[in-house]
């Protein structure tokens, strides 16, 4: 079994571990595996919440692959979704403690 089939088996387990992704993207490289590699980097730096590293290594993959394959559409996604981020919902509004001590007023006289 070689390093990528044990890091494959990880992922494929559902571990979001950096370390994992990051061995994806190594080995892959070292098989010149460049899209693979890129998107694991991509993804890799995603976690490390670098979207500038991340959006880089996404369209490298994104050049080396078909245009009209699986992994460019899910590529494509990537990039959309680290470009146009989910809004983040407003905060709710909070209501004071009714235990809380109120402030004493003062007279100015």
């Amino acid at each position: 079994m070689t390093a990528l089939d044990l890091y494959k088996k990880a992922a494929a387990a559902g571990s979001k571990d950096e370390q994992i992704t990051y061995g994806l993207a190594t080995a892959y490289g070292k098989l010149n595996n460049e899209a693979e590699s890129h998107y694991y980097f991509g993804s890799y730096f995603k976690m490390k919440k670098k979207k500038d590293s991340a959006l880089f290594h996404y369209r490298a993959a994104l050049s080396k692959v078909p245009p009209d394959s699986d992994r460019a559409r899910e590529i494509r996604q990537e990039i959309e979704t680290l470009q146009n981020p989910p809004a983040k919902p407003a905060p709710a509004a909070t209501q004071p403690d009714p235990r809380a001590p109120r402030p004493t007023r003062r007279s100015p006289y």
